[in-house]
Formats: structure tokens, C-alpha cells, sequence
């Protein structure tokens, strides 16, 4: 169960990567994991710049509500 999150988390970050001006809504697991995943900074952020070709993803909570629904598009 765990393998096949971290496989979604993994995927969600190369969706951003790849787009990185539109945004991206994750599933609730995968932004648990995401969460989770930033309890430990550094971390984080050696697997992001890894993850995405040196791109830092950062996590933002403030979204306006009404540019929610794009990131499901």
C-alpha cells in the first residue's frame, strides 16, 4: 500500500515539474504524504530538486477558492 503512494507522490511531482505554471491538486494521500514528507526539511527538499531536475516544488495552502477547480482539469 505504501509503494503504490509514494509511486502517486512521485508521479504528482513530475506532473508539476512538468508544468510548473499551472497549478496541480493532489488526491488526499498524496497531500498527506506531502505534508508528511515536509516534517523533514531537508530532506523534502533534496527529493524535490532530485525528483524534478532541479525544480523546488513548494507546498502552498493559500488557494483562492474560486482557482481550485482548475488544478482538477
Amino acid at each position: 500500500m505504501m509503494d503504490r503512494l509514494i509511486k502517486k507522490y512521485r508521479v504528482f511531482f513530475t506532473i508539476m515539474a512538468r508544468d510548473p505554471g499551472r497549478m496541480a491538486v493532489p488526491s488526499l494521500d498524496v497531500d498527506l504524504a506531502w505534508h508528511t514528507h515536509q516534517l523533514s526539511p531537508h530532506r523534502y527538499y533534496d527529493f524535490s530538486v532530485n525528483e524534478t531536475s532541479g525544480i523546488f516544488i513548494d507546498h502552498v495552502d493559500k488557494v483562492d477558492e474560486n482557482k481550485l477547480p482548475e488544478g482538477f482539469g
